[in-house]
């Protein structure tokens, strides 16, 4: 077999520059915009670290202010005319009326629940109206309470005090709502708990503060009643 002889190399027969220099890299357009450098290491690592740093603050944040706390606030359902025991008072609730009645020239419905009070205590006390909310069971949210009597005095309107050492006195919770609300055959009140707070230097003003993590919560039959004119 015969082999092939390899082509002929090309040579230039010109003699060789003296003056000849190795060529320069090649430099970019002055118009052309030099690409960006890759960000050093320190920056990568801020970039990747930030997002972490940022949801562990979170965590901690929520976790400070309670928010991974699991909830201790209680509602008990209690049935109409059993008693509910919040500080010094024992209530109990019965039943309803709804109205529609006119007030300083505006159309309302007012809402009257009826039921009992007795102070266990030792001294006279006076429900607070922030300690009562009603609503009828379709409504989203709870109304505070107006007005709360307790007794009844000679014009009938009844009192706020609860004399300790007596017998149950007749309680009345008034809910005023806007003329255009319209009452069902049942109405929902919560009760909340009370707690005894004292905020002074000192501790010379003991009280009693509603307690939201604590609430009793009952149903009354209602009956609504003509309007009145």
């Amino acid at each position: 077999m015969t082999v092939p002889e390899p082509p002929p190399r090309w040579r230039a027969d010109d003699p060789v520059d003296p003056h000849w220099s190795a060529p320069s890299p090649a430099q970019p357009h002055p118009a052309w915009p030099a690409p960006p450098e890759p960000p050093p290491r320190r920056r990568r690592l801020v970039l990747v670290l930030a997002p972490v740093v940022g949801l562990a603050l979170l965590v901690a944040l929520t976790a400070g202010f309670g928010g991974f706390r699991q909830r201790t606030d209680r509602v008990h359902d209690v049935a109409v005319g059993g008693p509910i025991s919040t500080g010094p008072y024992v209530f109990t609730l019965q039943r309803a009326t709804a109205q529609s009645v006119d007030s300083l020239g505006q159309r309302i419905v007012r809402v009257i629940v009826y039921g009992t009070v007795a102070n266990t205590g030792d001294e006279g006390q006076t429900p607070s109206t922030s300690q009562f909310y009603g609503k009828k069971p379709t409504d989203p949210s709870y109304a505070s309470v107006q007005y709360v009597n307790v007794g009844t005095s000679s014009d009938g309107t009844g009192g706020q005090t609860v004399t300790p050492g007596l017998p149950p006195v007749e309680l009345r919770l008034i809910y005023e709502f806007d003329g255009r609300w319209t009452p069902t055959d049942s109405f929902r009140v919560v009760i909340t708990d009370l707690t005894q707070v004292d905020r002074t230097l000192g501790g010379k003003d003991p009280h009693l503060e509603p307690d939201p993590d604590t609430a009793y919560r009952v149903t009354v039959p209602v009956r609504v009643l003509p309007r009145s004119s």
